[in-house]
Order: C-alpha cells, then structure tokens, then sequence
C-alpha cells in the first residue's frame, strides 16, 4: 500500500527520517516499488531488482513485454534515494528507446509517487532533489550523442549504469563504461533482447562471464498475452530464431557477423564529406515495397548519401511509383538507377526506362544468382558490395534507423562455402520491420567498379540487342 505523501513533506523530514527511509527500503526493492511507487512488480521484475540490489554487474536477456524498461525505472529512483550522493544514468541506442520507453515511464512514477515533493520539476534529461540542479541526478543519455569518453566520464561512490536494447549498443561503448567504473559501488544493469549472437551484451550472457544472468521467458511473465505468445510461435515455430528473441529469452543460433562493423557505421554518420563536382556520381537504389511495406529510395553522391526517401502510402500502384521515382531522380539528378525487380517490382525497370530517357535504369532481383562465386545469391553480393563502400569512409547522416537496421544483418559461411546473409524475415523479427532503407542503400551499391563513381554496371543491357529492345518494348 502506497504511504501517504504527507510524510515525505521536505519541510519536515529530519535526517534520521532519511535515514529510516533508507534502512528500511535498501534492502527491500519490492516494498520501495509498492508503498513509495504504488506499483506491484511481478516474479520475474523482483528478481531483477535483487540481482541489482545484491551484485555490481547484471545481464537480463528476455522475451518481449516483460515489463524490463519498466522496472529500470524504478531500480534507477530506488538506488538514487537509496544511496547518499548516488548517481544514476539511463542509457539507450537511440533517442526515441531513452526518451519514450525508459524515461517518460519513470517521470509518470515520480509524479505518482508518495515522494514527488522531493524532486524539482523533472525536464528531459535530469532528476534531481529539489533545490539541487548542480547535484547529483538520474540523467538519460543516448550513446549517439556522446562521445564513449563523456558516456563513460562519470565517477562517484554510488553509481548506477541501466543499459537498455544493450544488443545495440556497440561493444566499446559498454566496455569503456565498465572499465572506467571505479567507485567502491558502482553497478552496471544491462538489459535487452538477445538479438546478435556476437558482441558484449551476448559474451556477459554467456556462462563464466562472471556477470550475474537472468534469462526471462515472456512466457513466465504476467504482463504478456499468453494466447497471442502461442500464436507467435504457432506461426514460426519454437526453435526459431524469431522465437529464441522474441519469447525465449535466447540469442539466435546463427552464428553470423554484422555485415558492416558498428564503429564504420558510426563514424558515417558523423562524418562530413563535401558534395562531388558535377552530377555523374549520383545514383538511386529503390527497394520496390509489398505486402504493407514501404517504397524507399536512397541517393547517393558517390560516398554520401544525399536522400532517403519513403512513400506516404504502402503498397502503392505502379503508376504512382513511377511517378515517385521520376520525380525523386529529378530533384537530385540521379544518372543511375537500380531497382528491386523482384515481386512487385518486375515490370518496373522496363517502365522507368521509358519514363526516365536520361538515367540508366538496371533491374536487380535480389534473390537471383550472384555475379561471383563467393556470395549465394544477388543479394548477399550487394550488401557486400556496401559494405565495401562503408569501409571507403562514407558519410550517412544521423540515420538511426539505417544503423538499427544494417546491424540486424547478419552474414555467415553456407554450406557451400558462400557468404550468406540473415533471412529477411530474421532481421524483421528482430527490429520489428523489414529493413528497406538498407535494402535500397545495397541495391545503389549493386555494380562493379568503383562505387565513389557510377563504376561499371553489371550485365547492361547492350544497345544493339534486337531481342533485348523487343523485350523492353513488350513489357514497358
């Protein structure tokens, strides 16, 4: 049962109230969640919460809708009123993780708490004791935005790191916040799905990490829907990768690579690169949307991506696509275009050629034979291919989403001794969406030669091939 606020009243708390707060409290993380928070944790969150309460290093790989973020929130207020002098910082991949899902929860908890008087009016970035903004604070973080020296750059006797989607934060990231801490208690919780089989978070979830691990099966948790979990799995099957992330609580058994490094990723995105002199290095690649996805186009001036484009409507017809692409070709003088034909985009290269006079148009199914005797297919041969022109130094922009989704990509060595990628209905299981925009940056980098200039276009059509313009007149 929640006290009542009256007692926490600033005015007349004396230190051995705080005192008692805390003796009673510190040891007793469910008690702190029901009687300051008015919130019951379930099995699975208490346990949580006494692994922090009891070890300095914690890994919590789990299904989905476990109610993890949540109870981050309030071990991130339990240990800041816990500890004289503590320290708390919430950290994410990206943004809209920190903001939306660890943050704004936990603001809702103190505006609900019996303790509210405690704290000064919350803003987006910091909590604090009333009348203390240069004190100590719980602060949210988001990994892009800082350098690992200002990530990691916090002492203090008491301090908390809570690591959420911990699966996307690059590894040096983590290891420069460990290997930084040096505080008498100073505790690290990372959190996450096990969505990458290689990397940080997967080694500390390993045993004999020396870490303390909990797996979460959100199946055993009471804030999941139990009917819509069995369907899930009725409809992937129970030792599927899908399952193994999405459910289990388990990392997925293929035992791949991302296909470009987080750190490349990262600096493209920060980098700056001049435009190129003229217009004969801007090239397309559109990946054709279906069966509710979106139409994404990515231009690139030879090492920079200039645009990413997505239509407002999924599954658009083919008339309006073409309409689309014309007038993104247009704007941005592309001289080369690569398009998905597969599916729905069969017909489309053959359209566009009529409708884009100027621009070389190549058609690209993704699931054809690869150019080489190294990759399996078309596919695994463009994302290589991208993956040569990040290692160019390239510049991206601040596109969280391209990164989520290149680093769900995963590659391995198939059965034949060719470079295979991640299933696509893998990496949609993993962040929730196809990856498009990658898609679309793989098929711009879907030729030979040097993918700074428009290089050298694989199988172009030859000019003078009667059959081939008979085929292009037919079905254009």
């Amino acid at each position: 049962m929640k006290l009542k606020t009256e007692l926490f009243d600033p005015s007349r708390l004396t230190e051995a109230d705080i005192q008692a707060f805390r003796a009673k409290f510190r040891d007793n993380i469910a008690a702190f969640a029901d009687e300051v928070l008015g919130i019951e944790l379930d099995d699975n969150q208490v346990d949580i919460a006494n692994a922090v309460r009891d070890e300095k290093r914690i890994a919590v790989v789990s299904g989905k809708g476990i109610g993890k973020s949540f109870v981050e929130g309030v071990l991130a207020l339990w240990f800041y009123v816990s500890f004289p002098g503590a320290k708390v910082r919430m950290l994410a991949n990206t943004d809209d993780q920190s903001l939306n899902v660890m943050w704004r929860p936990m603001l809702e908890m103190v505006d609900n708490s019996a303790f509210r008087a405690w704290f000064d009016p919350t803003n987006s970035k910091d909590v604090h004791i009333v009348n203390a903004p240069n004190g100590p604070s719980i602060h949210r973080m988001t990994w892009s935005e800082n350098s690992v020296e200002n990530v990691a750059g916090v002492h203090a006797d008491h301090l908390l790191y809570i690591m959420d989607e911990a699966s996307k934060l690059p590894s040096e990231l983590i290891e420069g916040i460990v290997g930084g801490l040096s505080g008498k208690d100073n505790r690290v919780l990372l959190c996450g799905n096990g969505t990458r089989s290689s990397g940080y978070f997967y080694n500390k979830c390993q045993e004999g990490s020396g870490w303390k691990v909990l797996k979460i099966d959100a199946r055993r948790s009471r804030w999941t829907n139990l009917e819509a979990i069995n369907a899930y799995i009725e409809e992937h099957g129970l030792d599927s990768d899908a399952v193994r992330i999405n459910v289990l609580g388990e990392f997925p058994r293929l035992g791949g690579q991302t296909i470009v490094p987080d750190a490349q990723i990262v600096a493209a995105m920060h980098r700056k690169l001049e435009p190129t002199k003229g217009s004969s290095a801007i090239v397309c690649g559109m990946d054709v949307g279906g069966g509710g996805d979106q139409t994404v186009w990515v231009v690139r001036d030879g090492l920079r991506i200039v645009a990413i484009e997505q239509n407002t409507s999924a599954g658009a017809n083919e008339d309006e696509l073409i309409r689309l692409t014309a007038s993104v070709c247009q704007r941005y003088g592309v001289a080369r275009l690569l398009v998905d034909s597969t599916g729905l985009g069969h017909f489309l290269p053959g359209r566009l050629r009529k409708a884009l006079p100027g621009v070389e148009v190549i058609g690209r199914n993704f699931g054809e034979a690869s150019p080489d005797d190294a990759h399996a297919n078309m596919r695994a041969w463009a994302f290589f291919r991208m993956r040569a022109w990040f290692a160019l130094g390239v510049s991206i922009g601040n596109r969280q989403d391209l990164r989520e989704e290149i680093l769900a990509i995963e590659y391995r060595t198939n059965q034949s001794g060719k470079l295979a990628l991640q299933p696509k209905d893998s990496v949609k299981a993993i962040i929730g969406r196809s990856p498009n925009i990658a898609d679309a940056l793989a098929l711009s980098c879907a030729y030979s030669g040097d993918l700074a200039t428009l290089g050298i276009p694989l199988h172009k059509p030859s000019k003078t091939s009667f059959t081939k313009l008979l085929q292009y007149q037919r079905w254009g």
